[in-house]
C-alpha cells in the first residue's frame, strides 16, 4: 500500500477529517504550533518597532527579526522540499507568503497571517482531542520545540527588560543593546563570562530568572540529545517486536456468529423465518421487531437477524447509523481467547476499532471494527459457546 492509497483505516481520526493535500501540508501538529507561535511573534516585533522609540530596544527587536527571519526561512524550504506538488503549495497554499516574510523586512513580516490562518483552519479540522494525542504521542520531540520557543522568548523579552532596567542606572554596567543581548545569552547559555553583570536589584532578579530558565532549557537539551543517541538502538527492538507481532496472526478459535444486518426487520422476517423456515427466534423477554437469532441451524453456531438501528446503539450508541461509515448489511462475529489482546493487536496493525473490548449485557466480549466493505468485524468471547 502506497502513501498515496493509504486506508483510512490507518490514519488516526485527525487525519481522516483532512483531504489528501491538508493531510500532506499539515506537519506534525506540534511543529505547526511552533512554527505558528513564531509567526505571532514576528508579527508582535513589527507592531512593537512602531510603538518603541528608544534606538537601543529598536535594535534588540531587528536583531531578533533577522533570527526568526532564518527559522521562517527554513520552515519554507522544508514546506517546499515535502511539498508533493511544489507549485500548488507555492501559488494555493501561500508558499509565497512564506518566502516574502521569512525576508529580513519587518514589513513583510505581516504576511504570516496567511500561514497563521492556514493552519488554524487545518489545526481546527484536526480536532483538539487529536492534536493533543499527537503532542503526547510525540512528547520528546514537541518539549525540544517548546524549549526552543522558550529560548527564543527568554533572548528577546528578557534583553529588552534588561536593557530598559540597567541602561539608567548610573554606574551600568549594561548600557547597549549588544551588552543586553551578549549577557541574556550567556545566562540562557550557563556560560556567565562575567563581563556584563546588572548592577540595580530589579536587574538581578531578573538575571537570577534567566539562569533558572537557562538551566532548564539546555539541561533539558541535553537530555533530549542523549536520548536521541540511545534511541535508535531502541527503535531496532520495538520495530523488530513489531515486526514479530505482525508476523504472527490472531488466534481465531473459530466463527463465533454470522448476522444479517437489516434496516428493513419486517421484510428479512418474512424471507427468512416465513418464506425460508429458519427457526429464528427472539431472545426472551425482547421487544417484539428485534433481534432474532438460532443456535440449532446446521453449519452455524449462531445465526441472526440484527436491526440497522440496534446494531448502531451497539457500536456508536446512537439510534441511527452515522453518515461517516458505510451501512452494515452483515456482521461475522470471531472467538478468540483474549478480546483485549486481539483488539490492541487490530489497533497496532493500524485499524480503527468502533468500539475497545466490553462486556455486552449478554454477557458477551465483543470488539467490532468495519471492513472496507463496510461488513462489521467482531473478536469477541462468548461463555455460553464453550460450555459442554
Amino acid at each position: 500500500m502506497t502513501a498515496d492509497t493509504q486506508s483510512a483505516d490507518t490514519l488516526n481520526p485527525g487525519e481522516a477529517a483532512l483531504d489528501v493535500h491538508e493531510r500532506q501540508e499539515l506537519k506534525n501538529p506540534g511543529y505547526e504550533i511552533f512554527v505558528a507561535a513564531l509567526s505571532v511573534l514576528s508579527i508582535l516585533n513589527l507592531v512593537l518597532i512602531y510603538l518603541v522609540q528608544d534606538p537601543a530596544l529598536e535594535y534588540v527587536l531587528k536583531f531578533m527579526n533577522a533570527m526568526l527571519s532564518g527559522v521562517l526561512f527554513l520552515d519554507f524550504c522544508l514546506r517546499l522540499w515535502t511539498a508533493e506538488s511544489r507549485s500548488r503549495y507555492f501559488f494555493r497554499q501561500f508558499g509565497w507568503a512564506d518566502l516574502l516574510a521569512s525576508l529580513p523586512l519587518m514589513q513583510l513580516k505581516v504576511l504570516r497571517a496567511f500561514r497563521l490562518v492556514r493552519v488554524y483552519r487545518l489545526l481546527k479540522e484536526y480536532g483538539v482531542r487529536n492534536i493533543r494525542r499527537a503532542v503526547l504521542d510525540e512528547r520528546a520531540g514537541s518539549a525540544l520545540l517548546g524549549l526552543v520557543l522558550l529560548a527564543f522568548l527568554v533572548l528577546e523579552f528578557g534583553s529588552l527588560w534588561m536593557l530598559k532596567i540597567e541602561s539608567a542606572a548610573p554606574d551600568a554596567n549594561i548600557s547597549s543593546a549588544s551588552d543586553a543581548i551578549w549577557y541574556t545569552i550567556v545566562t540562557i547559555s550557563t556560560v556567565g563570562y562575567g563581563d556584563q553583570y546588572p548592577v540595580t536589584n530589579q536587574g538581578r532578579v531578573l538575571g537570577s530568572l534567566v539562569i533558572i530558565l537557562g538551566v532548564g532549557i539546555f539541561g533539558t537539551l541535553t537530555g533530549y540529545l542523549a536520548n536521541a543517541f540511545l534511541a535508535p538502538r531502541k527503535r531496532r527492538r520495538v520495530a523488530g517486536e513489531a515486526a514479530a507481532a505482525v508476523a504472527a496472526p490472531i488466534d481465531v478459535r473459530f466463527v463465533a456468529s454470522v448476522s444479517v444486518v437489516t434496516s428493513d426487520p419486517a421484510a428479512d422476517r418474512r424471507l427468512l423465518v416465513d418464506s425460508l423456515g429458519l427457526p429464528l427466534h427472539a431472545a426472551k423477554g425482547a421487544a417484539a421487531g428485534g433481534y432474532l437469532f438460532s443456535e440449532s441451524l446446521a453449519g452455524t453456531k449462531h445465526f441472526g437477524v440484527w436491526p440497522l438501528a440496534e446494531a448502531a446503539q451497539a457500536c456508536f450508541g446512537t439510534l441511527g447509523w452515522p453518515d461517516t461509515h458505510p451501512a452494515p448489511q452483515a456482521s461475522i462475529e470471531f472467538e478468540v481467547d483474549d478480546v483485549t489482546a486481539a483488539a490492541q493487536r487490530l489497533v497496532d496493525l493500524g485499524y480503527t476499532l468502533l468500539h475497545p473490548a466490553r462486556t455486552e449485557p449478554w454477557e458477551q466480549v465483543v470488539a467490532r471494527l468495519q471492513s472496507a466493505d463496510g461488513v462489521l468485524i467482531g473478536v469477541c468471547f462468548t461463555p455460553w459457546l464453550h460450555e459442554g
